[in-house]
């Protein structure tokens, strides 16, 4: 049997004990397995996997002007035994000439992006510089806004904000834990615009 994560985009193998026929969820939502030609038809599967929390929201557009709003802040309402790393992208396209200091940008599908000296490869973040406001790409893509926070373990919900104050048509958020030793709950995402 294998399971299929949505985030990585990869199969991993289940092993088990059983052949099912067919698969549910019973209504707690744990899994259940029938199985034909058993003495045993149904068989629970009450041991839940532990995997690390993985959110990803689509792209979310903010508006059908090519200007875009002014992202004041994202909050997240959640409950996490574990600290979450909170990463939002602004999809709109920062040219060349335009980096400005202590804000960090996201090399979206170039091959690469060489800014200061250095090379960034397809998904890699750098930090701007005062006084350097250009860079030169290689291949095809884009270099956008990028904003992280973490987000602290906590044993009740609350609801932390996380300040943008940035220009984008588009928003892209993320939300994941290095640990999957406790549950976590994410009652509600937030994007707030002016």
């Amino acid at each position: 049997m294998h399971a299929y994560n949505f985030s990585s985009g990869a199969f991993r193998e289940i092993t088990s004990a059983i052949t099912p026929a067919n698969l549910t969820i019973d209504e707690d939502a744990n899994l259940i397995a029938y199985v034909d030609g058993s003495t045993r038809k149904v068989y629970s599967f009450s041991a839940n996997e532990s995997r690390a929390t993985d959110i990803k929201t689509k792209t979310i557009p903010l508006n059908d002007d090519q200007t875009g709003s002014v992202v004041r802040y994202v909050a997240v309402t959640y409950k996490s035994g574990d600290a979450l790393t909170l990463q939002v992208w602004l999809n709109n396209e920062i040219d060349s000439g335009d980096i400005r200091p202590s804000t960090t940008y996201y090399n979206n599908g170039y091959t690469n992006v060489t800014y200061n000296g250095q090379t960034y490869a397809d998904g890699i973040t750098f930090d701007g510089l005062a006084g350097k406001a250009t860079y030169s790409v290689s291949g095809t893509g884009t270099v956008e806004l990028y904003k992280s926070a973490t987000l602290a373990a906590n044993n009740t919900v609350r609801t932390k904000k996380v300040q943008i104050r940035d220009r984008a048509s588009k928003i892209r958020i993320q939300i994941t834990s290095s640990s999957s030793a406790n549950a976590v709950e994410i009652d509600r995402i937030t994007i707030y615009v002016e």
